[in-house]
């Protein structure tokens, strides 16, 4: 579940090429720089990824903002993103596990 983050919180220390990356890697995209992020589609995606077919938008996001493709208000939002997705893909992983888990324990 997404939470309220402050400037402070460590989400806002991952760099560019991080976020790059994995933005590249989730989407299979093959971005170089943060302002092709600008139109909102991998922004739209990123929520999908987390939130399969779900979409809680429970922040404010300026879209003026990032149309206008400052590299500093789209790098903001990824981070902020990419925050909310790491928990959500930890949960999910751990479930994978526990199920693998259940289903080898089955068939011993």
């Amino acid at each position: 579940m997404a939470t309220n983050i402050g400037m402070m919180d460590s989400a806002y220390f991952v760099g560019r090429n991080e976020i790059l990356m994995w933005i590249n890697s989730g989407l299979q995209l093959n971005l170089s720089h943060i302002e092709e992020a600008a139109s909102g589609a991998i922004q739209c995606q990123l929520i999908d990824m987390t939130y399969p077919g779900v979409v809680p938008m429970h922040k404010h996001i300026e879209v003026n903002k990032l149309v206008k493709g400052r590299p500093l208000d789209n790098l903001e939002f990824l981070q902020w993103l990419k925050r909310n997705y790491d928990p959500v893909e930890r949960r999910l992983k751990v479930g994978k596990d526990k199920n693998l888990k259940a289903s080898r324990s089955k068939s011993l």
